[in-house]
């Protein structure tokens, strides 16, 4: 058992990069996306389950600039997903945006001076309440639920 965990401990451990040389003057952008699809069909099983279908994405992207002592990064990142069940009408099940802004200046090869703001919020409306799921906890619907 102790084998076990020390080798997923090791094997999940990242490269290590050391950086030698300085970054490249001037202006870079880098972006990723991925898309997720989920089904789940369930045919000859026990009560209680429900088919569904998900989707989800993630949206990445970087922009630096570099001139001299001074730099500036710009970093963008949206993870959004759905999903819907057999009766249900489709719903959020994701729903995240970020926005971060840094700009600053390098005093020594070693120390750097900057500022950063940090935008994260949600993009789409939030799902409704239902009142009787509400009432069931003791709460108002009006209010929501007080603990």
């Amino acid at each position: 058992m102790k084998f076990a965990l020390i080798a997923s401990m090791l094997l999940c451990v990242g490269p290590v990069i050391a950086q030698d040389e300085a970054p490249k003057e001037g202006f870079t952008l880098k972006s990723e996306s991925a898309l997720q699809l989920n089904q789940i069909a369930l045919s000859n099983w026990a009560s209680g389950g429900e088919n569904s279908l998900s989707l989800n994405a993630n949206i990445f992207a970087e922009a630096d600039h570099r001139r001299g002592r001074r730099f500036s990064q710009l970093i963008a990142n949206w993870q959004i997903g759905i999903f819907k069940e057999e009766d249900e009408p489709i719903q959020k099940s994701a729903d995240h945006l970020t926005l971060i802004a840094v700009s600053g200046y390098h005093v020594s090869p070693k120390l750097s001076v900057g500022v950063l703001a940090d935008l994260t919020t949600q993009v789409a409306p939030s799902y409704e309440f239902d009142p009787g799921f509400v009432g069931l906890f003791g709460g108002n619907p009006t209010d929501g639920i007080k603990i």
